[in-house]
């Protein structure tokens, strides 16, 4: 995945800012994926749409596991040098969605203080 050109990266894992032209268009809600079980349910009721958008989970994370924890044993497996690349080709989504990363050290998107 590293090496894949941004553009050519599987539909899953495509950064957001290759996938859709978010600043071409008005919207008025972003749902995060992290928080999407919360965030779904509300966007869902704020629609008055909640008998005909019933939520389906696909990929629930069954092993038992925070997301907190999954997410950590996932990023144990990579290197400093891997992670420092795999921002930079998440960097625009880190920006648009201000989302922010702290692993061994290392601090992605957090302000300057």
């Amino acid at each position: 995945m590293l090496n894949t050109p941004k553009g050519k990266l599987d539909e899953h894992i495509r950064p957001m800012y290759l996938y859709c032209a978010i600043c071409s268009f008005e919207y008025n809600n972003i749902l995060h994926f992290e928080n999407i079980a919360n965030e779904e349910k509300f966007f869902v009721e704020d629609l008055n749409a909640t008998d005909l958008l019933p939520s389906k989970w696909e990929n629930a994370n069954n092993l038992n596991m925070s997301n907190d924890k999954l997410v950590e044993k996932y990023f144990e497996l990579l290197t400093g040098k891997e992670i420092n690349q795999l921002y930079k080709i998440y960097r625009n989504d880190f920006l648009i969605f201000d989302y922010q990363f702290e692993f061994r050290g290392m601090k992605f998107n957090f302000p300057n203080v």
